[in-house]
């Protein structure tokens, strides 16, 4: 076998979160410049040196990884600090402090897997829940997520501090109705002072989070009262010296949840404002319906609202990355559409794509309009059994129509295509061709209609926004947020030429 020798990619974030780790205060001996090569190469070593393990080539012992998890603690506890104190106003600077300590709290929780989620008390919070609720307050959803589907709450025995955890988990993950109807059993008031006290603080910390899903799911009034109930209980002024007796990891819990609750009312798609032309009640009731599967939207979501997207007159451009939520923000722009009683052409490559895609929609549609019918193998969403609401096709097919039954595309205020890079060809290349000269007939035909073009491999966005505008006479934004929710660590395998040589002459002599 030939000798491997280690060697990392200098970061494994893009370019929009490497910004917000360096967006921190100072932290003595930490140089924030390097601060995601820093991360990049702690994960690197945790992970090289487990794999290894596992493989049984070396005997994996936590102390080879204690300098790290040394260095981790320092930046989690510095900045966690900063949060519970309340250090910064700016709002950027929040999540950046929030989500290295996260970061590094995942970390130094990969460091010492096998801790018991039930070693949470009044006094510790284990590394796992803190890592999950920074990761919301940083508003990295998709990071806090991946961190609780690792929760191992089968094996916590308290009852109480079982259901908060059952209650942080589904709050994370969107199952947000799942909490609101638990109801938790009577307090035993026959056991120890003690444990009665610790089982009463799990018990109000399940009722703050059953509160916010709540207001998360239904719109529903919310202040942070309960979490500042926890600060009360768990703190008494001692009677020298202005001193207190505290259990500092409830308060702890409660100031960090207060910040998570923020950050999810920033991120809740119940508050989304009603697009223009759309009745309020209208948009809340399909709204309500939809948070009850995706309650949450991300930053590059809200970017996007801001802009207008989701308002008839607006078409757009989006670029975001694989998996960065493209769809989201088109499923909404569809059922902003479909409220103004105006049709959607959905244009997708493939058939095969085209089938996933009105699964997708019959989904969505379901949730979301009572009326769904199914007319010619098309996907079809009516009040009228006559009237084709949304047509999903190919760019061939979707020809075809515009050339002789053109009929079929009257009152579409929403054309979608999704793969727009297949418009980038030469002559040689006919479906890049036939997509073109579809796009500029459907311009020509449907003049009013908002277009809304979806690619993850498009790099000249601004040049084809800017045609749009041009052509429609009308706004097209431009959606290119580099982020996306993972984090990628890339890198190469380097051996020793000699090795390599000797390896040839062994097969050229076989």
């Amino acid at each position: 076998m030939l000798p491997l020798l280690d060697k990392y990619h200098d970061t494994m974030y893009n370019i929009s979160t490497e910004n917000v780790i360096r967006n921190i205060p100072t932290i003595n001996g930490i140089d924030k410049e390097r601060l995601p090569q820093l991360l990049t190469q702690k994960y690197a070593r945790i992970i090289s040196l487990k794999t290894r393990y596992e493989a049984g080539v070396i005997q994996f012992n936590n102390e080879e990884l204690k300098s790290d998890w040394q260095e981790l603690n320092t930046i989690a506890n510095t900045l966690e600090l900063y949060l519970i104190a309340d250090k910064t106003e700016a709002t950027e600077e929040k999540e950046s402090i929030a989500y290295v300590a996260a970061v590094s709290r995942k970390l130094m929780s990969m460091i010492q897997k096998g801790e018991n989620l039930d070693d949470l008390s009044l006094y510790f919070v284990p590394e796992d829940l803190l890592s999950a609720i920074l990761f919301i307050i940083s508003g990295n959803l998709p990071d806090a997520q991946e961190v609780a589907d690792n929760f191992d709450i089968v094996n916590i025995a308290d009852h109480y501090k079982k259901m908060f955890y059952i209650a942080i988990q589904r709050l994370i993950k969107g199952k947000l109705g799942s909490v609101v109807y638990i109801k938790l059993k009577e307090l035993d008031r026959q056991i120890d002072i003690w444990e009665y006290a610790t089982q009463l603080v799990w018990r109000e910390l399940f009722y703050g989070v059953q509160q916010l899903c709540d207001r998360l799911l239904n719109g529903t009034a919310y202040q942070n009262e309960q979490f500042l109930r926890i600060e009360e209980l768990s703190s008494e002024s001692l009677n020298y010296d202005h001193y207190k007796d505290i259990f500092d990891g409830a308060i702890l819990l409660s100031k960090l949840l207060q910040l998570a609750a923020n950050q999810l009312s920033h991120h809740a798609l119940i508050d989304i404002p009603s697009p223009q032309g759309v009745l309020r009640e209208d948009w809340m009731q399909v709204i309500r319906r939809q948070a009850s599967i995706r309650p949450y939207l991300w930053d590059n979501h809200i970017e996007g609202i801001n802009k207008g997207i989701l308002n008839p007159g607006i078409s757009s451009i989006i670029t975001f990355p694989t998996g960065a939520g493209k769809t989201t923000l088109t499923e909404l722009k569809i059922v902003s559409t479909l409220l103004c009683n105006k049709r959607i052409v959905y244009l997708v490559p493939t058939h095969a794509l085209e089938y996933q895609v009105n699964l997708n929609l019959q989904r969505l549609v379901d949730r979301v309009i009572p009326i769904v019918g199914n007319v010619d193998g098309e996907f079809v969403m009516t009040n009228d059994e006559d009237e084709e609401q949304i047509m999903v096709m190919t760019p061939e097919h979707c020809l075809t129509v515009t050339r002789t039954t053109p009929k079929k595309l009257e009152n579409v205020g929403l054309v979608v295509f999704d793969e727009f890079h297949l418009i980038h060809g030469d002559a040689k290349d006919t479906r890049a061709v036939d997509a073109m000269i579809l796009i500029t007939m459907l311009l020509d035909l449907l003049p009013s209609a908002d277009y809304c073009f979806i690619s993850a491999m498009v790099q000249n966005g601004q040049e084809i926004a800017e045609w749009i505008q041009t052509m429609t006479g009308r706004d097209c934004i431009l959606l290119d947020n580099p982020w996306k929710p993972t984090s990628q660590l890339q890198g190469c395998l380097l051996y020793n030429k000699t090795a390599i040589e000797h390896l040839e002459d062994d097969i050229r002599q076989t």
